[in-house]
């Protein structure tokens, strides 16, 4: 007689449709997810990320990717199958409305709103969310809603099982031929900072409180307050007028435009279009690791982009997150020294003791936090152990 093979455990998580920083953010999520509940990933809705206005690399040159999932090492069984539909597949489809205005607790109990560490990690957020007995049992279990926030922001685990998921997490990184090109190219420069300048949509569209309104000069003397002038420093921004950088440039010296000499010089152009997938979400994540490896990196605040090179750098050991400028400068409880926003407040969180004058659902995407790796041992490429720990 044949044997019956158990059914897998399924689950399809529809991802949240935007640019890749914001893909990713969905696409993290659902592992995190499929990990702690121990089943398959089935991603769907997962698109192509919308294009950037300003193209680095001409489509009809590139090898395009077709999804987020092309790019990154996955630490769990995913079926890909259904990754480009919209429609969700067949199951029990959880309730939970957006994400970003949930936590998500493994054991939601009435008494919750008695647990002072629980009400701090929620931050008032209106929604407490969980996997109840009917979700868990089923085999075919549907996340269709807006998938969109961090996970270190989204789920409220104990320390053991939050260092267990972080682990699983310092696993997903770009695919070794990114990792691998970027390190021959940062080994190329040799020593470097890096700053990731956010203005495109953020200044046209008013993203952000003062995106449209900070100087270039603002920035250059917040910069030189962390960056040594005489080590070369890498600029990375979505700016199509680089005629704003003129004081950057003035300041430091030695600053270059990564994103065009990774495209304008030979060697390295040969080389990125070597890689799996050449077009602009491929070029993004190149730029990324490369900015992950800067001695010191400074980014933009509400910015996906520079999230993603902060957690690759926190896995790494480096806990630091500083920013350009302060969109609060004024306000009576932001505090920012040398590009780095000072705790204000207390409690166990960072979101406690670095307290945002903003909506509780924005710290979903404003930032990502040392939670995202707190206490964990990740094994870089080079195969040394690294600790990242929490900055206090």
């Amino acid at each position: 007689m044949q044997e019956t093979l158990p059914k897998e455990r399924r689950l399809a998580f529809r991802g949240y449709h935007a640019g890749l920083g914001n893909y990713k953010m969905s696409m993290d999520v659902g592992i995190a997810l499929a990990f702690l509940d121990q089943r398959q990933l089935v991603p769907y809705g997962f698109g192509s990320p919308w294009r950037s206005t300003l193209a680095r690399v001409a489509p009809d040159t590139a090898r395009c990717i077709t999804s987020p999932f092309d790019l990154f090492d996955l630490p769990v069984a995913v079926d890909l199958t259904h990754v480009r539909e919209t429609c969700r597949p067949t199951g029990v489809v959880c309730d939970w409305g957006p994400l970003y205005e949930s936590v998500f607790h493994i054991f939601k109990t009435d008494r919750l709103h008695e647990n002072e560490r629980f009400q701090r990690f929620r931050n008032g957020r209106p929604r407490v969310i969980t996997l109840d007995d009917k979700a868990h049992g089923a085999y075919d279990l549907v996340v269709d809603t807006a998938t969109l926030t961090t996970y270190a922001y989204f789920f409220c685990l104990d320390d053991c099982k939050a260092r267990e998921l972080a682990t699983i997490m310092g696993r997903v990184r770009p695919i070794a031929p990114y990792r691998d090109l970027a390190h021959s190219l940062a080994g190329a420069i040799g020593r470097y900072n890096a700053v990731h300048i956010r203005r495109g949509d953020f200044v046209t569209r008013s993203y952000t409180p003062r995106s449209a309104k900070v100087s270039s000069e603002e920035i250059a003397r917040n910069l030189r307050d962390v960056f040594d002038r005489d080590i070369p420093l890498a600029l990375l921004t979505d700016a199509d007028e680089l005629s704003f950088f003129e004081p950057l440039f003035r300041t430091f010296p030695r600053a270059f435009l990564l994103e065009r000499e990774l495209l304008e010089a030979t060697e390295w152009r040969a080389r990125f279009d070597e890689l799996p997938f050449n077009d602009d979400h491929g070029f993004s994540v190149l730029v990324q690791q490369i900015a992950s490896l800067a001695d010191t990196f400074a980014g933009t605040l509400f910015s996906s982009f520079t999230s993603e090179i902060q957690r690759a750098r926190g896995f790494r050991g480096d806990p630091r997150f500083l920013y350009c400028y302060n969109d609060w400068p004024h306000h009576p409880h932001v505090a920012f020294e040398r590009c780095e926003f000072m705790p204000t407040g207390s409690g166990p969180y960072t979101w406690n003791r670095v307290p945002y004058p903003v909506d509780p659902r924005a710290c979903s995407w404003l930032r990502d936090w040392p939670e995202a790796f707190q206490d964990v041992r990740i094994e870089d490429d080079s195969g040394t152990v690294v600790v990242a720990a929490m900055q206090a």
